[in-house]
Formats: C-alpha cells, sequence, structure tokens
C-alpha cells in the first residue's frame, strides 16, 4: 500500500465485523476486502444485497500510522 492511500471496506452496522471479498464476515479489519473506489464498495454491497453496512473510509499507511480514532468517515449505505 502507497503512502497516503485511502482504505475503502464494509462493515456490518449491527454487528461491527468486516466483509471480505468472498462476502463472509471477519472481526478483523485487515482481513477485510479493501476496495480501490466507493463505487466499487456500493457495487458490492448491491451484488451481495446487503443491508445495515457502514462504508468506512481511513486514510492508509502515513507516519505516524492511523489509529481507530482517527477515522476518516463513516457512511451508511
Amino acid at each position: 500500500m502507497e503512502d497516503n492511500q485511502m482504505r475503502r471496506t464494509v462493515r456490518h452496522k449491527l454487528t461491527g465485523l468486516f466483509y471480505q471479498e468472498s462476502g463472509d464476515l471477519t472481526p478483523y479489519e485487515e482481513q477485510a476486502a479493501n476496495f480501490p473506489t466507493i463505487e466499487a464498495a456500493i457495487r458490492f454491497c448491491q451484488d451481495h444485497g446487503l443491508l445495515d453496512v457502514d462504508l468506512v473510509v481511513k486514510a492508509g499507511k502515513t507516519v505516524p500510522p492511523v489509529k481507530d480514532d482517527a477515522l476518516i468517515c463513516t457512511m451508511r449505505i
């Protein structure tokens, strides 16, 4: 991952679990699918019929590393 790259993941709003590329859920954000664009994340949700999800957007690797409390954006899809 390059510096300053955005990380876009999809999280189940009720459980807090993240979606993997397979559509399976994981508690680990590092194992979550990282979508290249917001549109790709929305398409993933539509293709899998997902409801009650958040799109979580964070800055990628930076110096110093981004912490959980440095969340850039969370929006309901």
